[in-house]
C-alpha cells in the first residue's frame, strides 16, 4: 500500500475510533444506565493509573500543577453535584442509575470543546511540523501534557469520573427501598 493511502487509512481509522468512543461516552451520560460495578472499577483504575503517570510531569511546573489541581477540583465538584442528582431504579431485578443530565452534558461539552480545539488548531500544526521534519520528531506528542488547559480538562474528567463512579458504587450498596424510584410504566 502506498504511504499516502496508509496515512489516509490510519487517519480514517483513528477518526472512526474517536467518534465511536465519543458516542459511547455521550450515551453513558444520559438516560438509564445499568449498574456494572466491574466496568466502573476498571474505569476508575485506568483513569487513576493514567493520572498517576501524568502526575510527575505536571508537578514540574507551577502552572501545570495549578492546572492539575484546578481541573481535579472542578471535576470533584461536578461529581458531587452529579451524584446528588443521580437517581436509582430497579427494573426486572437489575439496578439502574440515571445520571443528572446537565452535569453529564457539561462534562461532555468541556471534553468535546477541547478535543475539537485540538483537532482544528493543534493537529494541523502537528502535521506541518511532522511533514517538515520528515517524520515524528521527539516530543511531538510529548507537548500535549505540557499545555495547561489540556492538563486541566483531563483532570476535570479524572476528578469527575473517578469520584462519580466511586460514589455510584458506594450509594448502590447502601440503597434503601425508599431511595429508589418506581419504574415508569408505558401507558
Amino acid at each position: 500500500m502506498p504511504p499516502m493511502l496508509t496515512e489516509i487509512a490510519g487517519t480514517l481509522f483513528l477518526a472512526a475510533l474517536v467518534l465511536f468512543v465519543m458516542y459511547r461516552r455521550f450515551r453513558r451520560s444520559f438516560g438509564h444506565q445499568p449498574l456494572r460495578p466491574r466496568r466502573m472499577i476498571f474505569r476508575i483504575a485506568v483513569l487513576t493509573l493514567i493520572a498517576v503517570l501524568l502526575l510527575p510531569g505536571a508537578l514540574l511546573s507551577a502552572t501545570l500543577a495549578a492546572s492539575l489541581a484546578g481541573g481535579l477540583g472542578v471535576g470533584v465538584v461536578l461529581a458531587v453535584w452529579g451524584i446528588r442528582h443521580t437517581r436509582f431504579e430497579k427494573r426486572d431485578g437489575t439496578l439502574f442509575y440515571i445520571p443528572h443530565t446537565y452535569t453529564g452534558l457539561i462534562v461532555f461539552a468541556v471534553f468535546l470543546g477541547r478535543f475539537l480545539y485540538d483537532l482544528l488548531v493543534f493537529y494541523p500544526s502537528l502535521r506541518i511540523n511532522t511533514m517538515q521534519s520528515g517524520g515524528m520528531s521527539p516530543g511531538t506528542f510529548g507537548a500535549l501534557p505540557e499545555r495547561p488547559l489540556t492538563v486541566a480538562i483531563f483532570f476535570v474528567l479524572v476528578g469527575y469520573y473517578v469520584c462519580y463512579y466511586a460514589a455510584i458504587l458506594w450509594k448502590s450498596r447502601h440503597l434503601r427501598r425508599e431511595d429508589m424510584e418506581t419504574p415508569a410504566t408505558a401507558g
